[in-house]
């Protein structure tokens, strides 16, 4: 059985997840970034950290919009609103 430390160890960080869900909510890395006072760059850099934890796309670009996956949907479906 895994240790509680080994679990959060594991985790995904909240500010990982945060920005995640600033970019489902606001459909766009740019946006995100502006709220989080961060660089475009610096945002997707976070969700491709995020994705290779989880070893999952969460997020698509459809076009200039960018939208949850399934696998990014059911993550949203479990975290808190931001």
């Amino acid at each position: 059985m895994q240790g509680i430390s080994e679990t959060l160890a594991n985790a995904p960080s909240l500010v990982l997840l945060r920005s995640f869900c600033l970019v489902v909510q606001e459909g766009s890395f740019s946006q995100a970034a502006a709220l989080l006072q961060l660089s475009q760059p610096a945002v997707s850099l976070q969700l491709r950290q995020l994705e290779r934890q989880l070893g999952t796309r969460l997020i698509e670009r459809v076009g200039r919009r960018a939208v949850p996956t399934a696998p990014g949907q059911a993550l949203l479906a479990q975290l808190p609103a931001v």
